[in-house]
């Protein structure tokens, strides 16, 4: 990240930052891979798209069953995991992450 913002001559606060969405999603994908190395747990991450640009921020397989992570910055917007990817994946347990909640995850 310092480097990407080092690139753009953007170190702003987060909170005024317009891309902090995209902030807040790589910092979480990168601490849950962190996690998962260091409790050698080695559970798979993926991302999920479609060709229709349809997409779930991050996927971790766990014991054969599937986690669906939707990463937003701002509690307060409603969103849900993609519709295409529950009804291709019914038993995955989805589950939203957000600038309040995120820290549960990653414990």
């Amino acid at each position: 990240m310092g480097i990407r913002n080092a690139l753009i001559n953007d170190f702003s606060p987060l909170e005024s930052r317009k891309d902090k969405g995209n902030l807040f999603e790589n910092f979480f994908i990168n601490e849950m891979r962190k996690k998962n190395f260091y409790n050698r747990t080695n559970y798979n991450l993926y991302f999920w798209r479609t060709q229709q640009k349809q997409e779930v921020d991050l996927i971790l397989e766990k014991n054969n069953t599937l986690y669906a992570f939707e990463i937003k910055w701002n509690p307060d917007k409603k969103v849900s995991v993609n519709k295409t990817f529950q009804n291709t994946y019914p038993e995955a347990i989805c589950q939203i992450v957000n600038s309040e909640n995120y820290f549960e995850f990653l414990m």
